[in-house]
């Protein structure tokens, strides 16, 4: 339970009010100026031109890689198929009671299309022992 005392500190005003670390109209000014400086002289000043170059560039191609967290699954239930430019992978876990009965059957499929610049035949897959299987394959060489 609070006492009353405790509720009015809470609600004591300030002596003073809270500052702004920057004013609003002075962050306004200077981007005025970082643009009337650009306007005096366009050609000399690139500190735009970087900026929108960078911004210009296409995203570089990249390798195929897929990671699936699959720890319920041992390497010999899981099945990492490629057929053109689709990587297929299929799994299936059965758990059995002490007697050998059947009680639990789980699988999956998942498909996944690669890049046509990726070489399919260098698909590679990895089965780490924590359940983590990793597929890759590398982008082809540019010629």
């Amino acid at each position: 339970m609070f006492s009353r005392a405790t509720n009015k500190n809470l609600f004591k005003k300030r002596a003073e009010p809270i500052k702004p670390k920057f004013e609003i109209s002075d962050e306004h000014d200077h981007i005025r100026k970082e643009f009337e400086e650009y306007w005096k002289n366009p050609t000399s000043n690139d500190k735009f031109e970087r900026l929108l170059d960078q911004e210009d560039e296409k995203p570089k191609k990249k390798d195929f890689l897929v990671s699936l967290n699959l720890p319920e699954y041992k390497p010999e239930e899981v099945l990492v198929t490629a057929n053109g430019n689709v990587v297929e992978v299929k799994g299936k876990h059965q758990e059995k009671d002490e007697k050998g009965d059947l009680q639990t059957t789980k699988s999956f499929i998942k498909s996944f299309n690669i890049s046509e610049d990726c070489d399919v035949s260098q698909l590679r897959s990895k089965f780490e022992k924590d359940g983590v299987l990793t597929i890759s394959a590398p982008r082809k060489a540019e010629k």
